[in-house]
C-alpha cells in the first residue's frame, strides 16, 4: 500500500516517505501517526484518539509527547514546519491533515 500525497509518496511497510525522489526514513511512531492522518484525510483527529491509536489503550503517554512527534513528522513533511499546511493544529482539539 503506497499513498501519495502533495509531492511525496508514503511507504508505510518500509516506514519511508519520498519527496521528488529523495528517501526520507520515518520512525515508527511518526510512521503510525502519518498513516493514521492519511486513511482519515481532512478530518479533526482529537489528541486522546490519537494517542489510543498509535500508543494503545492502556497509554500513559501525555500530550506533549504527543505533540512532540507532530512537531518531528512536520520536519519531514511540511515545506516551512513553522507554517504547516499538511498537518495542522486545531486549537483545544487535536490536528487536521489536509493532503492538498
Amino acid at each position: 500500500e503506497i499513498h501519495r500525497f502533495a509531492n511525496m509518496e508514503h511507504h508505510p511497510n518500509i516506514h519511508t516517505l519520498f519527496r521528488e525522489g529523495k528517501k526520507i526514513e520515518l520512525t515508527i511512531l511518526e510512521n503510525r501517526i502519518l498513516l493514521y492522518f492519511l486513511r482519515n484525510p481532512n478530518k479533526v483527529i482529537n489528541r486522546d484518539e490519537l494517542m489510543l491509536v498509535v500508543w494503545g489503550y492502556n497509554s500513559d503517554v501525555n500530550t506533549r509527547t504527543l505533540d512532540m512527534h507532530i512537531v518531528r513528522l512536520r520536519k519531514k513533511i511540511e515545506l516551512n514546519p513553522d507554517n504547516p499546511q499538511l498537518l495542522q493544529t486545531v486549537r483545544g482539539i487535536g490536528y487536521r491533515f489536509n493532503p492538498g
